[in-house]
């Protein structure tokens, strides 16, 4: 009997193995980049493992309760396909491993919030441009190629294909990954996107490796400044970010450390000016939670001790996204909710 046992134990184990195949999270360090440089893996270990009881508190239930079925008007970034992150850097400061590093950083930011996203559309930012790159969505590849051989109407998962983890049960969207790849001229993915693309901005990144400013609604530009800022306060701040706005980082102030990947080696990269060291990642996430319309977790010290949207940084105690930060991002889909970011917040540095 216990030989039996066994074997239904392992037989399961492979198969959850198999049915999580594409979702293997990287060995590599927190913030540091893929094992390959043109694919990004979703950093699932960020996510809190042991969520407290949030929805016991009656104000929580109050902010989150009853909206999931209910009309919504959506942000900006719900409708968008494509994302148009620009980079500007005040001065020559940000060089090419700066920039290399703040692409990496803030794609595996995006994702992380992307697929926590359980009202998020099946196509909310499935392209990122950013540093003269297209970065897609792994699932979006995948259905695309299905849908052009099955001469499909619309994309669709290929039955027969591994499945993906998806991290909220009645999330749209899954855990995703992202690929870097080069136009195509009328190539494969080009014919995919002038077919199962929204907006003209996707089809001519995909299709010439270009990017225009967005004009259409399934296109969003996101300005991330390095030194300076237009919109936030940076003055005494580590970094600053606004809902559908921008993301300044403070490098008069302080020094940012990112790991890099180099001909296949990790090699630690730093920019800015300051004496205080912070690491990249943990800030852009931070920010993104800002830009997808999350305010400063700070209600419940004990939730909030462990929150990335806590309002101060300190690299001394672990961080990771919590439930209520998911519950917080599917409830600012709506542009209207009453507890979503309105203005700038900050993120200070604690001694």
């Amino acid at each position: 009997m216990k030989h039996i046992i066994m074997t239904l134990v392992l037989a399961m184990s492979f198969i959850m193995n198999c049915w999580a195949q594409d979702s293997r999270v990287s060995p590599l360090q927190s913030g540091s980049a893929s094992t390959e440089s043109s694919y990004i893996k979703t950093p699932i270990e960020h996510y809190c493992k042991n969520n407290p009881q949030e929805t016991e508190t009656p104000e929580r239930e109050d902010r989150s309760a009853g909206r999931y079925n209910e009309p919504i008007t959506p942000s900006p970034f719900f409708n968008s396909e494509v994302l148009n992150i620009q980079l500007d850097s005040v001065d020559s400061s940000c060089g090419h491993d700066c920039k290399n590093a703040l692409a990496q950083a803030l794609i595996k930011s995006l994702a992380l919030w992307r697929s926590g996203c359980g009202r998020c559309r099946a196509d909310t930012l499935i392209a990122i441009f950013v540093n003269n790159e297209l970065w897609l969505d792994t699932v979006t590849i995948d259905k695309w190629h299905y849908g052009l051989g099955s001469d499909a109407k619309v994309a669709v998962r290929d039955p027969k294909s591994i499945g993906r983890m998806f991290l909220r049960p009645f999330s749209r969207v899954p855990i995703v990954d992202y690929r870097r790849i080069n136009h195509d001229g009328k190539g494969h993915l080009c014919t995919a996107a002038g077919r199962y693309g929204r907006s003209k901005e996707l089809i001519t990144a995909v299709c010439s490796g270009k990017m225009s400013r967005c004009t259409s609604r399934g296109c969003l530009s996101l300005p991330v400044r390095v030194g300076h800022a237009r919109k936030c306060e940076l003055v005494g701040r580590i970094a600053c970010g606004s809902p559908d706005g921008e993301i300044a980082l403070n490098t008069e102030d302080f020094t940012y450390k990112y790991l890099i990947e180099n001909h296949t080696k990790l090699r630690e990269t730093r920019f800015g000016a300051g004496p205080d060291l912070v690491d990249l990642f943990q800030v852009l996430v931070h920010e993104t939670g800002h830009w997808f319309g999350l305010r400063h977790e700070q209600d419940l010290p004990d939730v909030a001790l462990t929150s990335i949207m806590r309002d101060n940084y300190d690299s001394q105690t672990p961080w990771c996204i919590t439930e209520w930060n998911l519950v917080q991002v599917d409830n600012a889909v709506d542009k209207n909710w009453d507890f979503r970011l309105a203005g700038s917040h900050g993120l200070v540095f604690r001694r």
